[in-house]
């Protein structure tokens, strides 16, 4: 079941705008369930304005995970194209979400990451590394959310991939490969975070 959100269920933080080197306009930084109560399908949209305050562009970003725990925090990247980006001058961003009253069954966080930022010759980027199961009962499709922060804590890329192998027993791990490629970042990377969960498979 959903239950109605209040203004101050998720909070943004360290938003910035870039371009990036396709001419693609970015609007990143995080957000946090102050809820106190688990949230599912967290949509961030974003609106690019002019001078005048008329809308150029909007953009969306459902962020990539399926669950988000109370004081969790994961980042958003909302993506503008378009020739009105160019000519933006403000933003405005909105987060919306279902609220669950108990945790969800299939879903699990009680995962550890074991990962490194690994720079390429062309300028790319990938976080890479292993994710071990700690819930106790097997995990299959687990997915890991790699973000890269400048030198102020601030996102300048946000990446998924999926583990592998497919299913993995408690305690076991898989490896994954979060990949940036060249050109794709918003400066100079400084630091990376890395959230990873999993569907039950019993």
């Amino acid at each position: 079941p959903t239950s109605p959100l209040p203004d101050e269920t998720l909070s943004f933080d360290g938003t910035i705008g870039w371009l990036d080197d396709r001419g693609v306009y970015h609007l990143t930084g995080t957000v946090t369930n102050q809820a106190p109560n688990p949230l599912s399908n967290i949509l961030v949209t974003g609106w690019l304005a002019d001078g005048y305050g008329n809308m150029v562009a909007v953009g969306y970003d459902r962020v990539g995970v399926e669950l988000l725990w109370p004081g969790e925090t994961v980042p958003f990247d909302v993506k503008f194209s378009g020739p009105g980006v160019m000519g933006a001058m403000r933003y405005e961003l909105l987060s919306s979400a279902d609220g669950i009253g108990t945790a969800s069954p299939h879903i699990s966080h009680s995962l550890t990451i074991d990962a490194q930022a690994f720079p390429g010759d062309d300028g790319s980027w990938r976080v890479g590394g292993l994710v071990i199961n700690r819930s106790g009962r097997p995990l299959g499709s687990i997915r890991v959310l790699a973000w890269l922060c400048d030198s102020d804590g601030r996102v300048i890329g946000v990446g998924m991939a999926y583990a592998t192998p497919d299913s993995v027993a408690p305690d076991g791990g898989a490896i994954f490969s979060v990949e940036f490629p060249p050109g794709s970042l918003g400066g100079s990377p400084h630091s990376f975070r890395a959230l990873a969960e999993g569907t039950f498979l019993d």
